[in-house]
């Protein structure tokens, strides 16, 4: 493979003074390792997606942040199990749903104590996945949700478009998708407790995630998987700001690690309804 993009696509990330590497999409071995190299001697850290080429395990190793826990359903199957010759990325297809219900709890603890070991931290955006591979709630709901008001409307037209490919004669059934997702609460639930960092991020700008209450309703989701809720800032006095709307909106996105420390009431602070009538 050609690997000069990636050593001059991290060089110039550098010089552009960004903050981090996402890795999206890499399927090529090689490529990948030279983005992870390329980006700890540029001092970067990566963060991202993992393919089932590459591997959650190997990506943890690497020291990159995963997102979506892309690859750790994969990670949590037997090294014999028919399903790891399938290529099935971030959604295991229906007749792996029986496969996947037998993992148990003490596997979950078995892998989240390898995660530990290496300090990766975790985005698994849980509502994102349940809003998208959800059949029982329509299109036309999500679309009256507060929030969606500021999406412009070519957005929600893509949108309703992309979550209609999503279903077929080999999508998730209502019954896979609940079986999919008890699993990655489950996981979510067994990493917080093995103290891995678990990051808020809603994934805005996906499929019916609205910049700020996508962030709220990750927070009430993680909280709904045992984690305690909890914001690192003062969305308040970010509600206050004199900014345009589409800037505080992107404010009160940002990505916030949970605090397992701070006051179970601490998510009442994060007004979103102040911040909408403050740019009204």
């Amino acid at each position: 493979p050609k690997l000069g993009p990636a050593k001059t696509g991290v060089g110039e990330a550098k010089s552009g003074t960004f903050d981090f590497i996402k890795v999206h999409a890499v399927r090529d071995v090689a490529v990948w390792q030279t983005l992870i190299d390329e980006a700890a001697r540029a001092g970067l850290p990566t963060v991202g997606h993992v393919t089932d080429k590459i591997g959650f395990i190997r990506a943890i190793e690497a020291g990159q942040q995963v997102e979506h826990l892309e690859g750790v359903p994969r990670a949590m199957l037997p090294p014999d199990s028919p399903a790891l010759k399938e290529n099935f990325g971030q959604v295991p297809p229906p007749r792996l749903a029986g496969e996947l219900a037998r993992i148990t709890d003490a596997d979950i603890a078995r892998l989240a104590a390898q995660v530990k070991a290496f300090g990766a931290y975790q985005g698994p955006t849980l509502t994102l996945f349940e809003r998208i591979f959800d059949p029982s709630v329509s299109d036309e709901k999500f679309l009256t949700e507060p929030g969606m008001e500021f999406m412009p409307k070519p957005i929600l037209n893509e949108w309703v478009q992309h979550r209609g490919g999503f279903w077929g004669p080999s999508s998730l059934t209502q019954k896979s998708a609940k079986g999919l997702h008890d699993l990655r609460r489950r996981l979510v639930r067994g990493f917080h407790r093995a103290g891995i960092p678990i990051i808020a991020g809603s994934g805005t700008p996906q499929l019916y995630q609205a910049y700020g209450v996508g962030l709220i309703r990750e927070i009430e989701t993680l909280a709904g998987a045992g984690l305690t809720p909890a914001l690192a800032g003062n969305l308040d006095r970010l509600a206050r700001d004199d900014r345009t709307a589409v800037v505080l909106l992107r404010k009160l996105e940002v990505e916030l690690e949970l605090d397992a420390s701070a006051e179970p009431d601490a998510l009442a602070r994060a007004q979103y309804v102040d911040a909408l009538e403050e740019i009204k």
